[in-house]
C-alpha cells in the first residue's frame, strides 16, 4: 500500500486479492440474488427506445479488431467500455435496481448494481469463472458501500453514482489479471476525469435522461481507465484521497479495515416496484388499499403523510404533478400512487404511452396531497425509516388508510425468493420465456461452481433475429 494513498491502496488490494471462498456463504447467496435482480432490470429494458439507441450507438462505435462483450438489453456485442455504457444505462433505466441503505439513512446509498454491467462484460471477455465474476462483483459492492458510509457525497454536490468510477477499475483489473500498480493507476485515471455532478435530481427541474445514462457513462469511463492503464498511462495514486479531502473527509478516517471483514450486502434494498426508492412505501400502501377493494373512481382525495423524501424534494415538487417523461414520472409520488390505484399494479408497461398526459391520471394526481410530518422526517434522518401513511377519502365519505413502516425489499423487510421471482417476472414480462424469473435466479445461484459464464449468457443473449 502506498503511504500517500491508503484508501486507494486498500481498495485495490481488496479487489485484487478477494476470493469467493473468503466470502461467507450467506453473502455469496445475496450476491447471486442481487445479480439476478440487476440482470432482470436490464432484460426488462429491452425494447425501450433509450436502450435501443444506446445499444445501436455502442455497436456502431465498436471496433471489430477488439474484444466484444454481450449487450444485456439488445442484440449483438460491443467493445467492453461501450457495452458498459449501453448495458449500464439499461440496468438503471426503469428505476428498478437495488439501492444501498447507507449510514446516512439511505439518502447517500446509491445503486451499487450500477457497477455490474462493466464487471460482467470484463469477465465475459476474460473467460472468467462464475466464482471470479462474483468475487469481482462483491468487491465492487463493498467498495461502494465503504465510500457511501464515509461521507455524504450528495450533500456536497455529487451524485452517489460517482461511486462506480472509484469501485469498478480494480475489479476489472483483477479479472484481466493486471498488476496492482495498474489497478491503482486505473482508479486514479477514472476518478480524476469522470465524476457525477448532482445536476439532475432537483425540485426546480424535471428529471431527464441523464438519470439513466450517467451510470453507463461512469462504467464506460472506468473500463476505459483500465484499458489506458494497460497501455502504461499513469496518474497520481492518491486521486481518491484528494477527492475525500475536498469533501471534508480525512482519508485516515475511512474505515478500510472493514473490507473483507464487515460485509454489507444485506443492507441493499431490492426494489419491489419500478419507481424511485423513497416512493416504494407509497406504492405498496396504494396497492394494499386496492387489494382491499378501493377503486380509483371512488376516490375523492388522497393524503400521504411522510418524510421529505416522499412528500417533498423531487418526488413532491411541482413538476411531480405534471411529469414530462418516464424519468420524471418514476420519481413522482403522485404519479406512481395514482397508477397503483388505477391499475392495481405498477410495472414498466404502466409507463408506456405517456400515461402522465392522460386527463384521468392528471385529474387524480391533482387530488393527491403530500404532508411532511416532523416525526416521520426525524425517523427518516435518524433511523432510515422510509415508510409513509396513505389516507384516502372516498366519495361516499368513508376513509381508508394504509401505513407502511418499511417497504417490501428493504433490509428490514427483505424479499424472499418467491417475491423476488414475482418481481422479475413482472418487469421482464416474458422476455426470458416462461418461468424466466425462476430460471434467471437459478442460473445465478449456480455461478459459484460454474467454470465459465456460458449458461448465464445463453439465457441472456438476444438472438440476432430479434429486434431489441
Amino acid at each position: 500500500m502506498l503511504s500517500t494513498a491508503p484508501v486507494t491502496g486498500s481498495i485495490a488490494a481488496f479487489a485484487l486479492g478477494l476470493e469467493l471462498r473468503d466470502v461467507p456463504a450467506a453473502e455469496v447467496r445475496r450476491a447471486t440474488r442481487l445479480l439476478a435482480d440487476t440482470l432482470g432490470c436490464a432484460v426488462a429494458a429491452r425494447g425501450e427506445p433509450l436502450a435501443e439507441r444506446l445499444a445501436a450507438y455502442a455497436r456502431r462505435r465498436s471496433s471489430s479488431e477488439l474484444p466484444r462483450a454481450t449487450l444485456l438489453a439488445a442484440r449483438g456485442t460491443a467493445n467492453p467500455a461501450l457495452a458498459a455504457l449501453a448495458s449500464g444505462t439499461a440496468v438503471r433505466m426503469l428505476d428498478a435496481n437495488d439501492l444501498y441503505c447507507s449510514t446516512f439513512g439511505g439518502r447517500n446509498g446509491g445503486h451499487l448494481s450500477d457497477a455490474i454491467p462493466a464487471i460482467l462484460g470484463a469477465a465475459e471477455i476474460a473467460g472468467s469463472t462464475g466464482a471470479e465474476t462474483l468475487a469481482a462483483i462483491v468487491a465492487a459492492y463493498e467498495t461502494q458501500a465503504l465510500l457511501a458510509d464515509a461521507v455524504d457525497w450528495r450533500a456536497r454536490g455529487w451524485h452517489p453514482s460517482t461511486y462506480v468510477i472509484w469501485a469498478v477499475p480494480a475489479p476489472v483489473a483483477r479479472l484481466w489479471r493486471r498488476p496492482g500498480a495498474e489497478a491503482i493507476a486505473a482508479i486514479s485515471l477514472a476518478g480524476s476525469t469522470g465524476q457525477a455532478l448532482q445536476s439532475w435530481l432537483r425540485p426546480d427541474l424535471p428529471v431527464t435522461a441523464i438519470k439513466s445514462v450517467a451510470p453507463g457513462l461512469l462504467g464506460q469511463r472506468a473500463v476505459e481507465a483500465v484499458e489506458l492503464a494497460c497501455e502504461g498511462i499513469t496518474a497520481p495514486p492518491d486521486a481518491l484521497e484528494t477527492m475525500l479531502r475536498l469533501l471534508g473527509c480525512p482519508p485516515e478516517l475511512v474505515p478500510v479495515g472493514r473490507l473483507g471483514r464487515d460485509w454489507t450486502l444485506a443492507r441493499n434494498l431490492v426494489k419491489r416496484y419500478p419507481a424511485q426508492y423513497l416512493t416504494q412505501a407509497a406504492v405498496q400502501g396504494a396497492l394494499e388499499l386496492y387489494a382491499g377493494g378501493l377503486r380509483a373512481e371512488r376516490v375523492e382525495a388522497v393524503t400521504i403523510y411522510g418524510h421529505a423524501g416522499v412528500c417533498g424534494s423531487v418526488q413532491g415538487a411541482p413538476h411531480a404533478y405534471q411529469p414530462q417523461s418516464q424519468e420524471d414520472a418514476d420519481h413522482s409520488t403522485p404519479f406512481v400512487v395514482v397508477m397503483a390505484l388505477l391499475n392495481g399494479r405498477l410495472r414498466p408497461t404502466d409507463y408506456h404511452g405517456d400515461p402522465w398526459l392522460r386527463p384521468d391520471v392528471r385529474a387524480l394526481m391533482a387530488r393527491v396531497r403530500l404532508v411532511e410530518e416532523p416525526e416521520r422526517q426525524r425517523a427518516y434522518l435518524e433511523r432510515g425509516i422510509i415508510g409513509c401513511r396513505l389516507s384516502v377519502r372516498q366519495r361516499d365519505g368513508q376513509t381508508r388508510s394504509a401505513d407502511v413502516l418499511q417497504p417490501a425489499g428493504h433490509p428490514d423487510a427483505p424479499l424472499d425468493d418467491d417475491a423476488l421471482v414475482a418481481k422479475l417476472d413482472e418487469i421482464m414480462d416474458g422476455r426470458l420465456g416462461s418461468n424466466g424469473g425462476a430460471r434467471l435466479l437459478e442460473v445465478c445461484a449456480r455461478l459459484p461452481g460454474a467454470g465459465d459464464l456460458g449458461e448465464l449468457f445463453d439465457l441472456l443473449r438476444v438472438p440476432d433475429d430479434q429486434r431489441p
